[in-house]
């Protein structure tokens, strides 16, 4: 084994299994099915799970998802310019923070402008933000198109990225960022540090 970790380095699931120590968490180990392993672990008052899936194209991505209580319907999406989701987007008109560097790099989309610029005004979430070579964050009212269906008022904090994110630095800054996120989410009104009853 020492000989394979020397070529091939260690293991999605390694690495998954590390990060999960390291920050407090469960891993649970899919064995040979890709997407079937998940790192589990509580930020504040947040379950956030870490796992990986397929869409249509056969493309594996990693994703990061916690449930929250949405309470003003308050949605988000910030990409980077340049992205994928950029060169797609349905529309030109984004959201200024007033922060020259951060606004050059990124595309944000939401709902409540004013919302948003109090979010993104959190220099540390704009940090860890910059940090990620690729970046596709957002904030719903309700799950995603591979959760479950929520309860009503539940809405779902998701990351994801293109590919298995192996990198357990780029990880942990990833759930850093979650726990950032959803506490400003509360500063500025729009969640609360209420269970959701809901576990991905």
């Amino acid at each position: 084994m020492a000989i394979l970790d020397r070529f091939f380095g260690p293991t999605r699931d390694e690495i998954w299994e590390k990060l999960a120590d390291e920050v407090g968490g469960d891993f649970y180990d899919g064995g040979f099915w890709l997407g079937e392993s998940k790192v589990r672990a509580k930020v504040g008052y947040w379950i956030v799970t870490l796992d990986t899936y397929k869409d249509h194209r056969n493309a594996i991505y990693t994703r990061l998802r916690a449930p929250f209580i949405n309470k003003d319907g308050f949605i988000f999406t910030i990409y980077r310019v340049g992205s994928f989701e950029d060169e797609h987007a349905a529309d030109d008109s984004d959201v200024q923070v007033g922060v020259t560097d951060f606004d050059d790099a990124f595309v944000i989309k939401s709902n409540n402008l004013d919302q948003a610029k109090k979010l993104f005004s959190h220099e540390k979430i704009r940090d860890l933000l910059c940090d990620q070579p690729e970046v596709f964050f957002n904030a719903s009212k309700h799950s995603g198109w591979y959760s479950a269906d929520f309860p009503q008022g539940v809405g779902e904090l998701l990351f994801q990225a293109r590919s298995e994110i192996k990198n357990l630095a780029r990880l942990k800054q990833l759930y850093e960022l979650f726990g950032e996120t959803l506490d400003t989410l509360c500063q500025i009104g729009s969640a609360t540090h209420d269970k959701t009853g809901v576990i991905i």
